[in-house]
């Protein structure tokens, strides 16, 4: 079986923002696929957070690094559709490590993860 995760880092830090949650978002595919890029990216958790406890503001250019705005803002659609992402962008801009979060975090919702399959026989996410 293939891990989805990069790391041993990122699925422990991914535990843990799920279990700060509360029992309905723990079990959404949607907040768990944002929680799997902010568990991936230190600097997109800080910038994502307000959106993910629901203190939802104007969408505004998160950071000057393109990647990390690209990732927060695939981490708003996915949470509020308030933003829209390319994937040529995500393609172009992002390197391997953040497109792996990328695709595996669309394909959580894709596939409707809501329980401990983060490990998958098929080939369904990117490795």
């Amino acid at each position: 079986m293939k891990s989805l995760f990069l790391n041993v880092e990122h699925e422990v830090k991914f535990s843990k923002i799920r279990s700060e949650m509360n029992e309905e978002r723990r079990f959404n595919s949607h907040y768990l696929a944002v929680a799997f890029l902010m568990a991936g990216n230190t600097k997109l958790e800080a910038l994502i957070k307000p959106y993910f406890e629901g203190k939802v503001y104007e969408v505004r250019e998160f950071d000057k690094c393109v990647e990390t705005n690209l990732l927060a803002k695939l981490a708003i659609h996915i949470l509020t559709k308030k933003e829209d992402v390319s994937p040529v962008d995500l393609i172009a801009n992002l390197n391997k490590q953040h497109l792996k979060l990328a695709v595996n975090a669309m394909m959580m919702c894709k596939e409707k993860v809501t329980r401990n399959e983060y490990k998958m026989e098929n080939e369904k996410f990117y490795t």
